[in-house]
């Protein structure tokens, strides 16, 4: 498969890449979120609008959900790009291998707390009575598949971190076009009307999971993913959340201004419910595909950041400081060390000066060897 590849300031525009780029990325958000609206319009269609009002009234919340944990793995992508850029073989191998067991505690934590308060969360935003037995139902089932929707943000993550943002589309559009098959499935044929949406979504989402997860098993150098070297790396972990705490909470700020809004929409009744859901999904596309640019940039950008040079060029002023404090508190040793290097500078300085002017003095020789000009006799 052709990958997508950086361009230097020097070479062509980077105008069509990033179209190239971000294109897949976007329809990537736009089938993420068409779970719930495939899910919205099989019930509305076959299980009537109280069921698309159950599912309507849970939009919101797991809007929030996709926003927090996408932004939360845009620090694998930046981590791994940059890393990828500087060429660090052994750094994007330890990325790859403590994001992989990041998104498997992060996912099992999101899917625990949700399954637990998840009633809660749909009493805060207002859900009438009517309808919240169906929504706690749906966002319980829903809840399951969270962890599979981590992992495989992670896994896409890492995968555009080296511009390859078809294969997880294809692996997104594969588990998409399952779910609306199983949704027919268990509504029309099972009747098991909100619960069965929510079950085609869930087992959609490990399909994807388990896709992205072979496709990284199967890569070659340093993306491959080695099941026996997962481990966690403080490190690594406190550099992605670094850069992918604050883009989840700016997608959580975002999220939280719908969550208002429908809770003042729930308290209209679920037929209301059941218009907003609609126009929900319209406006959850939009902000996805801008999001999709923006994530774009943050990966052309990674690569430029050479991090490494970086590192060593901090390290080195550290180790700078610290000699000249031992020096000025009356280290010895300090001392010894300042002179070995005096004396490394003035041995080079004495090699240099034997060899490289050889010709300067093999000049000064030659002038001095020239025969003295006759002078003018006068009078003679």
């Amino acid at each position: 498969m052709k990958q997508i590849t950086y361009s230097q300031p020097d070479q062509s525009p980077l105008f069509r890449p990033i179209l190239r780029f971000s294109i897949p990325l976007m329809l990537t958000g736009l089938l993420q979120l068409a779970y719930n609206t495939a899910d919205s319009v099989v019930v509305g269609r076959y299980a009537g609008s109280t069921s698309l009002a159950a599912v309507g009234a849970t939009t919101s919340i797991i809007f929030l959900l996709v926003t927090l944990f996408n932004g939360v793995s845009i620090g694998t992508n930046y981590l791994t790009a940059r890393y990828y850029g500087a060429g660090d073989q052994e750094a994007i191998s330890q990325t790859v291998h403590c994001s992989a067991v990041l998104s498997v505690i992060l996912g099992l934590m999101a899917g625990v707390v949700g399954i637990l308060f998840s009633t809660p969360l749909l009493e805060l935003a207002g859900a009438p009575m009517d309808v919240l037995p169906l929504s706690s139902l749906y966002l319980k089932i829903y809840f399951l598949g969270i962890p599979a929707l981590v992992a495989y943000n992670f896994g896409s993550a890492i995968l555009r971190a080296k511009g390859d943002t078809q294969r997880p589309l294809y692996f997104l559009l594969a588990a998409g076009v399952l779910n609306v098959v199983l949704n027919l499935f268990f509504v029309i044929v099972c009747r098991l009307d909100v619960a069965g949406v929510a079950m085609a979504t869930s087992i959609s989402q490990y399909v994807s999971a388990w896709l992205i997860l072979r496709c990284l098993m199967r890569e070659h150098g340093a993306l491959h993913l080695n099941l026996h070297r997962m481990h966690l790396n403080k490190r690594v972990i406190g550099r992605i959340f670094q850069v992918g705490l604050p883009a989840g909470f700016q997608g959580v700020i975002f999220s939280l201004s719908n969550v208002v809004i429908q809770s003042s929409i729930n308290s209209f009744g679920s037929t209301v419910m059941a218009g907003s859901a609609a126009a929900n999904n319209i406006e959850n596309f939009v902000y996805q595909a801008m999001n999709a640019f923006y994530q774009t940039n943050l990966t052309f950008t990674g690569p430029e950041q050479r991090c490494p040079r970086a590192e060593d060029l901090q390290q080195q002023a550290q180790e700078l400081i610290r000699q000249r404090a031992r020096q000025y508190a009356g280290d010895p040793k300090c001392d010894r060390t300042e002179a070995a290097q005096r004396q490394g500078q003035r041995t080079a300085a004495a090699e240099q000066g034997a060899h490289a002017p050889l010709h300067e003095h093999a000049g000064r020789r030659t002038q001095r060897r020239q025969p003295r000009q006759p002078r003018n006799m006068v009078g003679m």
